[in-house]
This record gives C-alpha cells, structure tokens and sequence, in this order.
C-alpha cells in the first residue's frame, strides 16, 4: 500500500481541460454522455451540471457556428491566394520591366509574353482590374497586347493592319513618306498634297493621316525654293515718245479723304505730258 502512495505522491497528474463550449453543451442539454468519444469522466460531467458552466472571457470569433467559421476560413485562404498572386506578378513585372512601367517601352515579344501569362494566372484568384492596378499597366496597353497576340506580325508597323483594317498599309506609308519627302511637290502644303493625291486617285488618306505619319517618322520635307531672276532695271526707252507710262499718286487731305492724281509721263525724258 504504501508504495503506491509513494507512486501516486511522485508521477505527476495530468490534468485534462475542455473547451468551454463544451461544458456549456453539457450543462444544457444536462446529459454527461453527451460526447462518448471525449473520455470525460462522469463525475466530471456531472460536477459542470451541479455548478454550472462559469463566465468565460473570449474572443468572438471562439463564438461563431460551424458554418461562418468555413465562410471565414474561405475567405481568408481566398485573401492568402491573391497575396501570393499578386506577388507573383509584381516579382516577373519588376524582372522584366524594373520600377516604372508606365513610361516604359518593351519591344521584345518574349517578356510581353511573360507578363500576359503572369496576368492570366493572376486572374484566376483576383480580378483583372485588381491585376492591372498592381503593376501600374493600363486596361489599353493591356488589350493592345492581346490584340499583337494574333499569328500576324509586321516588324515595321506599330500594329497588325488585319486587326485594324481601316489603318494604312506598309505601301501607302512608303509612298506618303516619298511624296513628303519629294521636291517635286515641296510647293504644296500637306493639306493641298493630300487633296491632290485624292483627286488624281492616287493615294486616298486623310490630311491627319498625313500629318501623323509625318509626326511618327520624323520626315523633314524640301525647302529649297527657287526664286526667279528679278530685274535690276526697269523698262527704259531709248527715244522720246518711244514709251508712256501712268503714274499714280494718292494724297489724303486733312478731313480724311482722299484724292487721286493721275499723270501721263514719257519714259525717256521723264516731261509729265498732261
């Protein structure tokens, strides 16, 4: 006997906790064997009932159902996904890009490819709108390069003319860049070029089109204008009477008006004939 005094005096007890919700069933329902599968002593259970459950500072969210606690644990692992997601991209934009984006220029297909997939993957756990903010992209940018995703490339245009069927072609931008460019027509204006070229059928496109192909090409048109040769002397007569000219002279008076003097003049001797 006094051995195993000795041994229950030494070996520590374990003392078992429950949960508070747990106790509070237990005292509701006034059923000990409300949770077989616990082990909870009767005599425990049916001390809870006698005494009652005692107030218990928590937090609420300890207080929520079944139910709202698997609404918030969807929504905080939805939350955790679109943190990783926009990690993700924010990392293959910094990669590729650097720190600014918007005033940027990436001409090579390979890293806009890179960044429509990282964007795509985004998308699947936060919206586009959240996606583009992000990494600072705008929605035009954004959907100019799903367009370039088309099989037809020109590395010469800024964009594919089948996408935009309307916009020139690469043949009537070569030629507007030679007739700019042409002395033969640097007597025209560009809107009086443009009209020419559409009245003669021989190329049809607005004057801003012109103006803007000008502007993205940088063209510079010929200024060199040939000025006729000009007279050092005037006609001169070799004999009296040979040749007679008018000379007109206009003389305001005081009050405003204006009086015209006419005389008939021999261009030899300069004698005012009447």
């Amino acid at each position: 006997m006094i051995p195993f005094i000795l041994k229950i005096m030494i070996e520590p007890r374990h003392y078992r906790a429950y949960d508070h919700r747990i106790k509070k069933m237990i005292v509701d329902s006034a059923n000990p064997n409300l949770f077989p599968l616990l082990n909870i002593h009767r005599s425990t259970a049916l001390s809870w009932i006698r005494k009652g459950v005692s107030e218990v500072v928590t937090i609420p969210q300890f207080d929520s159902t079944t139910d709202e606690l698997i609404k918030r644990n969807q929504s905080l692992s939805l939350e955790l996904e679109q943190v990783k997601a926009r990690e993700r991209l924010s990392f293959t934009t910094f990669r590729i890009f650097g720190l600014q984006i918007q005033y940027r220029r990436l001409p090579y297909e390979e890293n806009k490819k890179s960044l429509l997939e990282a964007i795509k993957t985004a998308q699947k756990v936060m919206p586009l709108k959240l996606c583009l903010e992000a990494i600072g992209l705008t929605s035009a940018r954004y959907f100019h390069w799903l367009k370039r995703q088309t099989a037809c490339r020109l590395a010469d245009l800024s964009s594919c003319p089948k996408i935009s069927p309307t916009k020139l072609s690469y043949p009537e931008i070569t030629k507007i860049k030679e007739l700019v460019v042409s002395s033969k027509y640097a007597h025209f204006s560009i809107y009086g070029l443009a009209t020419h070229m559409k009245r003669t059928r021989q190329l049809l496109a607005s004057p801003s089109s012109w103006s803007r192909i000008i502007r993205d090409f940088d063209l510079k048109r010929s200024r060199n204008k040939i000025y006729p040769s000009q007279r050092k002397f005037g006609i001169r007569a070799t004999a009296v009477n040979e040749l007679w000219h008018i000379d007109l002279s206009i003389i305001k008076l005081v009050d405003g008006t204006r009086c015209y003097i006419q005389a008939i003049m021999d261009n030899y001797s300069r004698f005012i004939l009447s």
